[in-house]
């Protein structure tokens, strides 16, 4: 049964978290919001220090990607790509709906 839902603004976009015994944590300092389920199953980690993208994905305790690369949006445009890896102004990130994060 689920019990808990969280709204987290990422970069430009809503993203509805709902976990059991979830786990969101906001680093502002660090530019990082890690979210994870209660269960260790999956947990990822969002990098937003003028950039956006996953820099770490883990499953079962294991990282599934590499943490230069990770998971990005990209666009190739006359030739060039472009991606949200780096060069982005800082997005604003709020985390929403449960005491204690943010």
């Amino acid at each position: 049964m689920l019990r808990k839902n969280w709204w987290l603004l990422l970069c430009t976009g809503w993203i509805w978290v709902s976990t059991a015994q979830g786990v969101v944590r906001h680093d502002a300092g660090g530019c990082t919001v890690v979210m994870a389920d209660g269960r260790g199953e999956l947990s990822i980690r969002l990098n937003y220090g003028n950039c956006c993208y996953l820099d770490q994905v883990r499953v079962h305790g294991r990282d599934v990607v590499a943490p230069a690369t990770g998971v990005c949006s990209a666009v190739l445009v006359a030739g060039q790509w472009t991606t949200t890896r780096h060069g982005l102004a800082a997005p604003a990130v709020r985390v929403e709906g449960h005491e204690g994060l943010g």
